[in-house]
């Protein structure tokens, strides 16, 4: 894209154009300015890179607490009546 500057600039007149200033000169001419800077986009991301090796295994961590008691259950009892062989 073109630099579309002003037409009827006066000397010392500056102008920013995509992060660039530009100052006219008495030469008659846009020159851009030393201490600007552009920074373009941010390119593509790139490839990714091979895995790493596994590391090693931690040391085995101590035994957790007893869990809470759960609860009671309801008795019953059977009565078995009959005759038994042995």
């Amino acid at each position: 894209m073109a630099i579309d500057f002003p037409s009827s600039p006066s000397v010392n007149d500056t102008y920013t154009f995509a992060g660039i200033t530009y100052t006219y000169t008495n030469r008659l001419v846009w020159k851009a300015n030393a201490l600007s800077s552009f920074t373009g986009p941010t390119g593509p991301t790139g490839v990714t890179g091979p895995t790493g090796v596994t590391g090693f295994n931690g040391t085995l961590g101590g035994t957790g607490p007893t869990g809470a008691t759960g609860p009671t259950g309801t008795s019953t009892s059977t009565l078995l009546v009959g005759t038994y062989f042995f």
